[in-house]
């Protein structure tokens, strides 16, 4: 944009004005002035050079308002790449490794370690923020910078961890302890459902002896016909299978020689018993028949008897 020089009607100091301006200030004695009288323009002149300047300013809005749409788009583009790509994952998972440590660190009262995992996960929460664009980078590369640092921090985490560990033998774990709980748990059910009902059954005499005949000619062929349901009988068959593989993995446990590794099989077995206790607890005790029930007492009495023969 030209510039004009000028002089000022008050004061005759000379200054230089851009020529789409209407008015201007005397930067020496302050005064406002329009730029058409000074310059002696006429009408016409003075609406082309408003009409100009309007123009001008626009065209620059509009460059403008295309400069931020790009941004805006090139700024979607980074973010959808981002959320599609490996990296969004490897940060998710390790930001998820490191708080799950930092817990255990603190728990385990390993105060350094945990403290390096504060600091490695919130090195990876703002590692995927910088993705997301929720922070804006500072420098070109700093995500990336920030990602791998995160990741080296994480195996700096473990590593303190580890230098610290305890080693896990056999006598860590309670079996006998465990073993007891399971023992008592199915002595309670087995109880529970062997109990006799506190309400007194009603007792009627017969009227005549014959009644007494076809009741006695009756019960032997009842209890010919009384079996044990198949539903229930393959619940308990599993469950007392359930059982012998428990105690082939406690007498292989006691004669391991790396038990951690067992760890998982018996998180595993913890797991089966207790969905195997929420199914016993859902069945219906006085639904059950004299069958039933005299079938569940038998196989709690095997498990109990093979509980107690561990060593």
């Amino acid at each position: 944009m030209s510039k004009l020089s000028i002089k000022c009607e008050n004061c005759n100091g000379q200054f230089d004005v851009e020529e789409l301006n209407e008015t201007v200030k005397c930067p020496y004695c302050d005064t406002v002035h329009s730029v058409s009288n000074l310059l002696g323009e006429s009408d016409e002149v003075r609406l082309e050079r408003m009409k100009t300047k309007m123009l001008r300013e626009e065209a620059e809005k509009r460059r403008q308002e295309e400069l931020a749409e790009k941004e805006r788009s090139e700024r979607e583009k980074e973010i959808n790449e981002f959320k599609k790509s490996k990296t969004k994952i490897v940060i998710i998972v390790c930001t998820i490794l490191a708080g799950m440590v930092t817990i255990t660190c603190f728990q385990d009262d390993r105060i350094l370690a945990g403290l390096v995992g504060i600091i490695d996960f919130c090195i990876l929460v703002a590692a995927y923020m910088l993705g997301t664009q929720v922070i804006k980078e500072k420098f070109a590369g700093m995500r990336i910078i920030m990602t791998i640092g995160g990741i080296a921090l994480l195996f700096v985490v473990f590593t303190l961890y580890s230098e610290t560990a305890p080693d896990y033998t056999s006598e860590d774990v309670d079996w006998e302890e465990v073993t007891q709980e399971i023992r008592e748990d199915s002595e309670k059910d087995a109880d529970a459902i062997s109990e006799p009902s506190s309400e007194p059954e009603e007792t009627k005499e017969p009227e005549t002896s014959e009644v007494k005949e076809e009741t006695k000619s009756e019960q032997p062929s009842k209890k010919k016909k009384e079996k044990v349901s198949s539903d229930f009988k393959k619940m308990m068959d599993t469950y007392e299978e359930f059982f012998d593989e428990y105690i082939k993995f406690i007498e292989k446990y006691s004669k391991s020689d790396n038990p951690v590794d067992m760890m998982a099989d018996y998180a595993e077995y913890m797991e089966k018993y207790a969905e195997y206790i929420e199914k016993l607890d859902q069945v219906d005790e006085d639904s059950l028949s004299v069958a039933d029930a005299a079938y569940y007492t038998k196989v709690q009495s095997r498990i109990l008897k093979k509980l107690s023969e561990i060593e």
